[in-house]
């Protein structure tokens, strides 16, 4: 099965870049610049290159671990995720391996990095041990939106002011009448 290993970096992928699950397992060597990691947008928005940080290296990196010994079919995509046989994953494997991991989060709880989990402290969350646990479910795509929010520039390959008040789930800021 998919396991939690492959989902996390490419929950990780998804939160810098803002983009949506299929466009992060879409992704493949040859998104990889020079200056960043080139993402091919879907459902019409412009397509855009996320500047390298560490973080984005080492969630790359860590895509590139999953089943690195997989073979690479000629003249095929090398996926930075990819199954054992080298292939693409496919929507029935993602939404199940998505429903374990959130079923996890809610029962049992997941491990943060250390500087991810005192964030979580701080912010008051639930926890059993060392285990951040999540009250509620989301859906993968609520990643992206949060990776939005989180942005100091609001654009994400948006062209409407519409969808920039989908994906922005922050308030605004205002100063009191008096």
């Amino acid at each position: 099965g998919l396991l939690v290993t492959t989902v996390a970096p490419a929950m990780e992928i998804s939160y810098l870049c803002c983009a949506r699950r299929d466009e992060v397992f879409r992704l493949t060597t040859r998104n990889e610049r020079k200056e960043g990691l080139w993402l091919q947008r879907s459902k019409g928005s412009d397509d855009e290159i996320t500047a390298w940080s560490s973080r984005l290296r080492e969630a790359v990196g860590n895509c590139k671990k999953i089943n690195a010994k997989a073979p690479t079919p000629i003249d095929k995509p090398r996926y930075l995720i990819k199954r054992k046989d080298g292939g693409r994953y496919t929507k029935n494997a993602l939404d199940s391996a998505w429903q374990r991991v959130i079923k996890k989060a809610m029962t049992k709880g997941v491990e943060l990095p250390p500087e991810l989990l005192e964030e979580a402290k701080r912010d008051g969350a639930r926890m059993i041990g060392n285990c951040v646990v999540i009250d509620g479910g989301f859906t993968f795509h609520d990643i992206k939106a949060k990776g939005y929010t989180d942005r100091k520039e609001h654009n994400a390959g948006h062209k409407s002011a519409r969808m920039h008040s989908v994906y922005m789930r922050k308030p605004d800021l205002v100063k009191a009448t008096k």
